[in-house]
């Protein structure tokens, strides 16, 4: 029932449309504010942990600005479970998810959060000594640089855009690029869009939006709002702190802030769920809902039951606002 063989239908696209407007207010269920989680100290074997609300079970928030959040566990090696309950108890503790229960048998189906992020996150390689982007927060925090976790012995992938065939996250200006692929994910039932997206203000900071509705044994659905060029750019490097590899960082430029906006669509084309955050000085905000294990039908998880995820992206410098556009994905129209 976890084979991670048997992955279901992948939609993934990452594709900023050019649509007018502004978004004045957020979605009824949305929490604006900063990002405020901060990273701990790394442990020999184990990922670096983040703070989470635990006042709200299901929601973690991660702070991956300047050198804070390094996703690779110490040793290089992928996470071990006896078996999912241990899973859910690790996640629960260290992702404040939600453990899934079916009603009537008790079986454990699975577990989900939301999250939240600022900056971008990178994962430091210590045999390479080479930093590598994060596009999937929770994925590389529980699969690291391999993107594996392994439950009962048997591997888990977590990170479908390491250990997969998705594509993420849009480079370049290619518009409709179908991904191969045979079986249950192939081209007829997936696909990616690329598209640049860069909307500016006077001053030339720029920044693109996109949104990713991800369907497989791991279930993921996010939007993003990026840093093009100017405003407040990161540069990182790798470094070491003490004997852990680390991701170091400096940064310049102008001040800068940006929003991120994320609703969620069923199936029947009723918008749910969803939310708004913002971030200043930071290379991207991002907002998201993941789900690792089976589920109930009759009750699915955000992550689950986001048959469309539709983002609204804006930012400003103190020379002026960018303007908002909207970027969306899935198999509804979004609203």
């Amino acid at each position: 029932m976890y084979q991670h063989k048997k992955q279901l239908v992948v939609w993934l696209t990452a594709l900023t449309t050019a649509c007018g407007g502004t978004v004045d207010e957020a979605p009824p269920e949305a929490e604006p504010g900063t990002v405020t989680a901060f990273a701990e100290e790394a442990l020999p074997g184990q990922p670096t942990a983040t703070l989470f609300n635990s006042d709200k079970p299901g929601i973690v928030q991660f702070d991956a600005t300047g050198d804070k959040v390094v996703f690779q566990p110490a040793s290089s090696e992928p996470l071990q479970f006896q078996d999912w309950k241990a899973f859910a108890e690790f996640t629960q503790k260290k992702l404040n998810a939600r453990v899934h229960f079916h009603p009537k048998t008790g079986e454990l189906e699975g577990v989900s959060g939301d999250y939240v992020i600022a900056g971008a996150p990178a994962i430091a390689d210590a045999e390479t000594k080479a930093l590598h982007d994060v596009v999937n927060p929770v994925g590389a925090f529980l699969g690291g640089l391999k993107g594996y976790i392994y439950v009962g012995g048997e591997p888990v992938c977590v990170r479908p855009e390491v250990c997969g065939d998705v594509q993420l996250p849009p480079r370049g200006g290619v518009e409709g690029k179908d991904l191969p692929g045979e079986g249950p994910t192939a081209q007829a039932l997936r696909h990616a869009t690329v598209g640049t997206g860069t909307f500016c203000n006077a001053s030339g900071f720029c920044i693109r939006g996109y949104s990713i509705n991800v369907h497989t044994l791991f279930n993921w659905t996010s939007s993003v709002t990026e840093r093009v060029s100017g405003g407040t750019r990161t540069e990182r490097f790798f470094c070491w702190k003490g004997f852990i590899p680390w991701v170091c960082s400096r940064q310049v430029g102008e001040p800068h802030t940006m929003r991120v906006i994320v609703t969620y669509v069923d199936l029947l084309g009723t918008a749910f769920s969803g939310g708004s955050s913002t971030a200043s000085n930071t290379e991207k905000v991002e907002r998201g809902s993941f789900w690792v294990g089976p589920f109930n039908p009759f009750s699915p998880p955000a992550a689950v039951r986001a048959w469309a995820t539709c983002g609204a992206h804006s930012g400003s410098t103190a020379s002026g606002g960018t303007g908002t556009r909207k970027s969306d994905i899935g198999v509804v129209r979004c609203p």
